[in-house]
């Protein structure tokens, strides 16, 4: 059976690396009707936090990367390690040395494998040189610990970032030292920066939890990009970039990775949830976006969503709309003359308008659409003469909704309140 794991260690938030790393573990294991393992690397004592290893098991919940059995902790099988370096001092594969215990690397050796992302790949020992297995503390170094976890495991695939390739060829060792199989490699492209550089912990947006669910990243699209990430699906399943988890398991093949780095393009993340948060029915957005609401009217704010739902391409951006909803707008007074119109045609505009919504029975936003349109032909307006200066006074902003929808969200008392206000700051 195929056998995949995620291996994290609990001294950092979840981060999008190990998301990606995941999601590629889960992908290989489902398709082959195989098992995808979680395992905690806690050995560092003086790092490792609890709040980590909740966020990044509620990371990978969140994210639909549900592992199969029990989650193994390195920090319960010590004795279990310590076993291991005793069976390699015994055999003259190890030694101690200032406290701590050491893999004597042979002399004159190649160490070949094949990697399913990268082919073959060759180490020779003579550019290596003896490492630690075994702290003076006693607390195992990952190059051991991992490789005893995953033989014990049945591990079968070990699917990880280009980062560990360095790693390989001493785990590789101490698997030939210890006469056990050795697993199939493939080590996934880093993620970089537009610029190429790599992703900063704390400079860029990496945080599962804080960076993409808190700001209103949908897991299912998150999911999707991080697919797309370094994959390139065959040109036959190329249609718009989005895809189920299900059609994932159809058309990936690890071998379409690609070997360079995977640039991480925040607008392509955005065009992807944007797609997502459309296909959401309005009722099921607003329930998903109620925490925002507030003080606000529930009528309102149902209207209100679906005038910005268009537009919306991550939850967070509501923020930048509210202003106009829930504040009292606040614009220089020039904002409100178009760069073609002057001040005394503004007014004019602006008094139509107010004229014309008092007597308007309705403020549907087919029906306000017409009454801007006519006051535009009849008075032999320009459509910046009416639009813009309708637009800045009702929202204070120059990009906003059209100002059909903004009237039929703010209701008619209140858009006649703000226009009548912004003629009187015109004429003062």
């Amino acid at each position: 059976m195929i056998k995949t794991r995620i291996a994290p260690s609990p001294t950092g938030k979840f981060h999008i690396g190990t998301a990606r790393t995941a999601l590629i573990n889960y992908i290989f294991a489902r398709q082959n009707k195989g098992h995808f393992l979680l395992r905690m690397e806690d050995t560092d004592k003086e790092r490792n936090q609890i709040k980590y290893e909740e966020d990044i098991k509620n990371g990978l919940k969140w994210l639909g990367l549900n592992w199969d059995g029990e989650i193994i902790y390195q920090s319960q099988k010590t004795d279990r390690y310590q076993s291991i370096v005793n069976q390699l001092i015994k055999q003259n594969s190890a030694y101690q040395k200032d406290g701590a215990v050491w893999f004597k690397v042979p002399e004159n050796n190649k160490i070949e494998f094949n990697d399913l992302v990268r082919g073959k790949i060759e180490f020779k020992t003579e550019d290596l040189k003896d490492f630690v297995i075994l702290r003076s503390d006693k607390s195992p170094i990952f190059y051991l610990s991992g490789v005893v976890d995953d033989n014990d495991t049945g591990i079968t695939h070990i699917i990880r970032g280009e980062e560990h390739l360095s790693n390989t060829p001493k785990q590789i060792l101490i698997i030939k030292a210890l006469g056990w199989k050795l697993p199939i490699y493939a080590h996934l492209p880093l993620i970089l920066n537009s610029d190429r550089s790599k992703m900063s912990k704390r400079k860029d947006p990496v945080s599962i939890s804080k960076d993409f669910k808190k700001n209103g990243y949908l897991p299912e699209a998150l999911v999707n990009y991080l697919f797309l990430l370094g994959f390139h699906p065959q040109e036959k399943f190329k249609v718009n970039d989005i895809y189920s988890t299900t059609e994932m398991f159809d058309i990936f093949y690890i071998s379409r990775v690609q070997k360079g780095g995977a640039i991480f393009d925040l607008e392509k993340l955005n065009s992807i949830n944007h797609h997502y948060i459309q296909q959401i029915p309005d009722d099921k957005l607003v329930q998903k976006l109620e925490k925002y609401q507030g003080d606000i009217d529930s009528n309102i704010f149902v209207r209100f969503i679906s005038i910005i739902k268009p537009r919306l391409r991550y939850f967070e951006e509501i923020k930048a709309e509210l202003c106009w909803l829930v504040n009292s707008v606040d614009y220089h007074t020039n904002q409100l003359i178009f760069k073609k119109s002057n001040k005394n045609i503004t007014i004019k505009a602006l008094g139509l308008i107010s004229q014309s919504i008092t007597k308007s029975e309705s403020i549907e936003v087919d029906s306000i659409s017409k009454l801007l349109q006519s006051v535009v032909i009849e008075n032999s307006l320009s459509n910046g003469d009416v639009y813009w200066s309708v637009r800045v006074a009702l929202s204070g902003l120059e990009k906003s909704p059209p100002p059909e929808e903004l009237i039929w969200v703010l209701g008619k008392k209140e858009s006649l309140k703000r226009i009548n206000l912004a003629i009187e700051k015109l004429n003062n």
